[in-house]
């Protein structure tokens, strides 16, 4: 069965829609991202915290948990 009107494929867009698209998408990838390294960096400050762990700076925190 057919839609009637426009057609949502990728190459049906014009360029503000395409540009569009690609923005949201790099966009959503970036926070998920940042979202996920936070847990890992919040999670070792967390744990370490909560264990007593004494850590020099948040940077050497970031290598160790890297």
């Amino acid at each position: 069965m057919k839609k009637k009107g426009k057609s949502n494929s990728f190459k049906a867009m014009n360029l503000f829609e395409r540009i569009f698209a690609v923005s949201i998408l790099i966009l959503l990838i970036i926070v998920c991202i940042s979202v996920i390294i936070g847990s890992i960096f919040f999670g070792f400050a967390g744990f370490f915290k909560l264990f007593g762990v004494r850590y020099e700076s948040f940077s050497s925190l970031l290598a160790l948990s890297l």
